[in-house]
C-alpha cells in the first residue's frame, strides 16, 4: 500500500507490524516504507535504529552473520541513511552513512554467490550522497 494514492491508510498496521516483532529488524524495516511514503521519516529514523538494534541483539545472542543477513543489515543502515537525510538529520545521516562500509568487510563483498559485489556496491556511495546533501 505503500505506493497508494492513500499510504496513510496503513499507519496503525506498520504501527502493529513493529508491534508484534519488536526483536524482528526486518519488521521494523519494512513498516517504514509506509513512514517514508507519509513523509514521516523522523518515524522511519527510529524505527531503523531499531531495527539495528534488534540486530545487534541476534549478533549478542550467537546469531550468525549470514550473507542475507549482512545484506538486510546494510539496508536498514542505508534507510537510516535516507530517511535521516529526508528529515534533515545531518548528524544520523552522517553516521550511518559512515557505518555502513564497516558492514561490507571484504570476505562479504568476495562472496560469488549471491554475487555480493553488484548487489551492494551502490550502497557504497552513500556518505558522498550524504555529504552533498548537506552541503
Amino acid at each position: 500500500m505503500e505506493m497508494s494514492p492513500f499510504p496513510e491508510l496503513t499507519l496503525a498496521a506498520a504501527d502493529n507490524l513493529r508491534r508484534l516483532v519488536p526483536d524482528g529488524s526486518h519488521m521494523q524495516n519494512m513498516a517504514t516504507y509506509i513512514n517514508d511514503a507519509c513523509g514521516n521519516y523522523r518515524r522511519a529514523v527510529d524505527s531503523n535504529s531499531n531495527a539495528i538494534r534488534a540486530d545487534d541483539k541476534y549478533f549478542v545472542s550467537g546469531g550468525v552473520a549470514s550473507v542475507i543477513f549482512t545484506a538486510y543489515r546494510a539496508h536498514n543502515i542505508r534507510a537510516i541513511a535516507y530517511a535521516a537525510m529526508m528529515a534533515g538529520q545531518s548528524t544520523n545521516a552522517l553516521y550511518a552513512a559512515r557505518h555502513l562500509p564497516e558492514v561490507f568487510t571484504p570476505e562479504i563483498l568476495s562472496v560469488p554467490t549471491p554475487p555480493m559485489v553488484e548487489w551492494t556496491e551502490w550502497q557504497l556511495v552513500t556518505l558522498p550522497h550524504v555529504l552533498i546533501h548537506f552541503g
